[in-house]
């Protein structure tokens, strides 16, 4: 546990077995009310590190709010364990994709299966389910917050920042005196984060995101929290290294198609990756499955300005340049 700034604290919950560790908790003591700010994963080593926090910090879970940045397993597991019934859970209304069923597992794998991924592997992954934090709605009080509302605790006041990219309702908290933000995965310090794409009413995950990111340059910031990782400075310097990240990788997309049509599978098996997925033959199933979702995000892109043509062909996606600027048939 570590003290960001006044009645702010890190934790850091144990994810065993993943490649990031560990997921950062925010705790934020005020006088009346308390603030979680995402909760870890689920499990029974999370719970034993996050309780010695809360106990060590002399926080009530019956005087204890939640704000949710996003509803990925890592970052809300926890919830339904911790939440007492007079607590009220913050997240953004388009996070409730999730509970509704709309990005469950199956659905994923469907995804991944029509954009590329071979039987064999749409086989084994349906065989082995990766562990995943509660989804019990267990009488949790939802409030849906939007852009610029805010939450007080104690002196503090964090507006909330829309950052859709990473999942669609993903949300960012900014407290302009102590020029602090709450990232979530919105913006990490070593990795760039992960695009969620699951084809839902045409929606632009990479071009929202970097929108995001635009509008957190224009904030005056002295440190970012994280979801994962080491708090740090210099926020418009890591925006611009993130920004530059994907240009990369939109341009190696349309390299590679001029060697002919492609599912986004095929490409992201080419594709050059950093950070903790830096090897796709080692990279593990579900792992890739992420990727080919992010693949996608770049395609969608490329795809909404004219840059690359869409079109199925045997019930699997496929994306070329034909047609596209005087690109002919491949």
């Amino acid at each position: 546990m570590e003290q960001i700034t006044t009645n702010i604290y890190r934790v850091e919950i144990p994810m065993p077995g993943a490649p990031l560790r560990t997921t950062n908790s925010y705790v934020v003591r005020g006088p009346e009310k308390s603030l979680i700010v995402d909760t870890g994963l689920g499990g029974t080593e999370p719970m034993e590190v996050m309780g010695a926090a809360l106990t060590r910090l002399g926080v009530d879970l019956k005087r204890t709010d939640f704000f949710i940045t996003h509803i990925h397993p890592d970052h809300f597991g926890l919830l339904p364990h911790l939440a007492e019934d007079t607590a009220r859970v913050y997240l953004n209304e388009r996070e409730m994709n999730w509970f509704d069923g709309n990005n469950s597992y199956a659905a994923l794998l469907d995804f991944a299966r029509l954009n590329g991924l071979p039987d064999e592997e749409f086989d084994a992954a349906s065989r082995h389910r990766p562990a995943s934090g509660s989804s019990s709605r267990r009488n949790l009080r939802f409030h849906f917050l939007k852009e610029e509302d805010t939450i007080d605790i104690g002196d503090m006041r964090f507006r909330c920042i829309e950052t859709p990219g990473h999942t669609q309702g993903h949300l960012c908290l900014f407290e302009p005196d102590r020029k602090v933000l709450l990232a979530g995965d919105h913006i990490l310090g070593n990795i760039s984060p992960v695009l969620e794409f699951m084809r839902v009413d045409g929606w632009q995950p990479l071009r929202e995101y970097l929108a995001g990111l635009e509008k957190i340059r224009a904030l005056d910031i002295e440190l970012t929290l994280p979801g994962h990782g080491k708090p740090f400075r210099g926020h418009r310097e890591r925006l611009d290294e993130l920004k530059a990240n994907h240009g990369r990788r939109l341009k190696e997309v349309v390299s590679l198609l001029r060697n002919g049509r492609r599912t986004a599978f095929q490409l992201a098996s080419r594709m050059t990756w950093n950070g903790w997925h830096n090897s796709w033959g080692t990279l593990p199933l579900f792992e890739k499955i992420i990727v080919i979702g992010e693949t996608v995000a770049h395609l969608a892109y490329l795809e909404k300005d004219g840059e690359v043509r869409r079109q199925v062909v045997e019930d699997r996606i496929m994306y070329s340049l034909e047609g596209i600027h005087g690109n002919g048939t491949v």
